[in-house]
């Protein structure tokens, strides 16, 4: 029988400042921005939802919907995630509804579509956005800052992207992700530039999030501002960007990946992990190995990202939709993600792999850490090695105890969201 290290529930402090009144804030910021002398009686506004497990999504798109009813405009909401959902229409409403956007949550319509219209050229780049809102009256954008798991630089993950790539829908998506790291390096933001000289974006809403995923600051700026502020909150964004507390782990086991934890499946800023070509990986932390056991339930079977992994259980790829995930990594052009690792009939003979993977130290001495997501990573479970000599914000909320797992082999102890 396996010999397991013995194992405590911890937490640890991150950055909380929260948002006490979303829909008072949002209100105040559209109007700060100027979008009331944009808008007119009877225009036609598109308002974008992406694919990201954004908290306040639904509150903040209702809230916008609500501004513009009352300028006498009539909202309707484009989905604007490249070729997520299975690069299809029908697709892209059914993951809007696994976030709770839907028509009746948000008080509009939904338009969705994979048609698009060529707008204009950047270089050799077409420069491509949704028919539904290139044929509207304009488009307020609104998205998540934060960094990316794919790439660094000065526009990541944000409104600048959601220009791009969400309004472009495939046909963007794979232009630019046929370019590799560089193409989304060099290629976002000067797409995202032609869009907005069209006249078309008539403003953007920028939402930070805090370590506990609640709404720490909005920010909606006019057109010329977009790019700007974009970089700004970026800066911001990586500095409060929630991290394990561990430079140094023998085996990290993680509950669940999925596009609604992270565009990757696992934020690749969280594991250190990046596996594209010769794209360099963090210096921290060090993890030797990585076992995943579940797809969330809101990702729809779109595992992107499972390559991140060493060692998968048969649950997860069962529950695995490999058309969506195919699709996926094909666009992005990331396939070392999509490569499927190590299979094991349940959790604890993955755990047992891992352990044997690592034999060169005993089972008491092996640095394990057990998240439920790259997500959520107040609470974990911590083995007795790193029990022994916690970092600064970390605490143990409970003792030291054996692992145990239920009769069909999957862990018995959950880990607190």
């Amino acid at each position: 029988m396996a010999r397991y290290p013995r194992m405590a529930p911890a937490s640890q402090k991150l950055y909380g400042k929260t948002l006490p009144d979303v829909p008072r804030c949002l209100r105040d910021e559209l109007n700060r921005c100027g979008l009331a002398k944009r808008v007119r009686p009877g225009h036609s506004i598109a308002v974008t939802a992406g694919s990201r497990g954004i908290r306040d999504i639904a509150l903040i798109i209702r809230e916008a919907v609500g501004f513009l009813r009352d300028l006498g405009a009539e909202p309707f909401i484009v989905p604007a995630m490249g070729s997520h959902g299975g690069a299809t229409a029908e697709g892209q409403v059914e993951l809007l509804r696994s976030l709770g956007v839907t028509e009746e949550t948000v008080g509009a319509p939904i338009r969705s579509s994979m048609e698009t219209v060529r707008i204009g050229q950047v270089g050799d780049m077409p420069v491509y956005m949704d028919r539904y809102a290139w044929e509207s009256d304009g488009v307020l954008v609104i998205n998540r800052v934060k960094p990316h798991t794919d790439f660094r630089s000065v526009h990541e993950s944000g409104i600048v992207k959601m220009i791009t790539i969400g309004l472009g829908k495939r046909d963007q998506a794979e232009l630019v992700h046929a370019r590799g790291t560089q193409g989304l390096r060099e290629w976002i933001a000067p797409v995202a530039q032609v869009a907005v000289d069209t006249g078309k974006i008539l403003a953007a809403v920028a939402i930070l999030e805090n370590a506990y995923l609640r709404t720490s600051r909005l920010v909606a700026v006019p057109p010329n501002l977009i790019h700007e502020t974009d970089r700004k909150l970026l800066r911001t964004a990586k500095r409060h960007h929630p991290k394990l507390p561990f430079d140094e782990i023998d085996i990290l086991v993680v509950d669940y990946l999925g596009k609604d934890i992270s565009g990757a499946g696992l934020d690749t800023n969280v594991i250190g992990r990046l596996r594209i070509g010769n794209e360099p990986w963090s210096r921290r932390p060090r993890i030797n190995t990585i076992v995943v056991l579940d797809v969330t339930d809101a990702s729809h079977g779109n595992a992107v990202g499972i390559g991140l992994a060493d060692i998968v259980t048969q649950r997860l790829i069962d529950r695995m939709d490999r058309r969506a995930t195919l699709t996926n990594t094909v666009v992005s052009t990331f396939i070392e993600r999509g490569f499927i690792p190590l299979v094991y009939p349940t959790d604890q003979e993955a755990l047992e792999a891992a352990i044997y993977l690592n034999r060169n130290k005993p089972p008491e001495e092996l640095r394990i850490v057990r998240i439920r997501s790259t997500l959520h990573l107040e609470h974990m479970w911590i083995s007795e090695a790193l029990a022994k000599a916690l970092p600064e914000g970390v605490r143990l909320e409970g003792p030291l105890q054996e692992i145990q797992f239920s009769p069909d082999g999957r862990f018995a102890q959950g880990v607190p969201q």
